[in-house]
């Protein structure tokens, strides 16, 4: 696993870590970035509400997909999986990348469907989110945030469901739970999978700070997002 840490330049800020919470995806504002996709909103769906336990999930053989070399006139979709401030860390990079990368296409999957803004806890759930997500067409995935033990295995889980369709993927955790991740690729034998840790935590901040975090990491991120090329085992 490629491992993209930046440097971040914060003020003070909480450090406790908060745990996977699933706040509604309508009662968090949009922070106004422009979605230069504007895809057909899916049918809002009733979730299976069984919780498993991510180690006992086994999704088989994987291989983990190129990046493309430019995301220029690519298709980004960013996938917030219900982590208090993954959504604004998803805001921000969505205005940075519209900013920075000319034609880029970017479509914020908790707007197209909000049903997707959970941690996924099921076998069930996370096959239904990689569907509709495959669905748009996606050149790469950007999913926010692995920021506590549930939500950061179960978000792995659904990038590598991404992978096994074809999609490569960038998820994006804290240094506390890089580790988390990582474990669960070793439980899927997976290594490979594009990961950038920031500076915990993400889910502590104010949204001024988390603004900040995002501003730092943009240039791992972008690099992470371009530079990923698999091994010949597909790692």
């Amino acid at each position: 696993m490629k491992r993209f840490k930046p440097i971040i330049l914060a003020a003070l800020v909480l450090a406790f870590a908060a745990a996977c919470s699933d706040p509604p995806a309508q009662n968090r504002q949009d922070s106004g970035a422009e979605q230069t996709v504007q895809a057909v909103q899916a049918q809002t769906v009733q979730l299976d509400q069984t919780r498993q336990k991510a180690e006992d999930y086994r999704i088989g053989p994987v291989k983990i997909n190129p990046h493309p070399a430019s995301l220029e006139g690519k298709t980004i979709v960013l996938r917030w999986n219900g982590k208090f401030n993954g959504d604004i860390v998803l805001d921000r990079l969505a205005e940075l990348l519209i900013k920075n990368v000319p034609g880029v296409r970017v479509v914020k999957m908790w707007l197209n469907d909000p049903s997707t803004a959970t941690t996924s806890y099921n076998t069930n759930n996370t096959a239904l989110f990689s569907e509709r997500i495959a669905a748009l067409k996606p050149d790469l995935v950007i999913a926010s945030s692995a920021d506590g033990d549930r939500c950061s295995a179960w978000l792995t889980i659904d990038q590598l469901n991404l992978e096994k369709r074809g999609i490569p993927t960038l998820t994006i955790t804290t240094d506390v739970f890089e580790t988390a991740v990582t474990s669960t690729m070793k439980t899927q034998g997976i290594s490979g999978m594009t990961v950038v840790a920031v500076e915990h935590p993400i889910a502590g901040r104010n949204a001024e700070d988390t603004v900040k975090l995002v501003d730092a990491a943009f240039s791992d991120i972008l690099t992470a997002a371009t530079q990923r090329q698999p091994n010949a085992e597909g790692q």
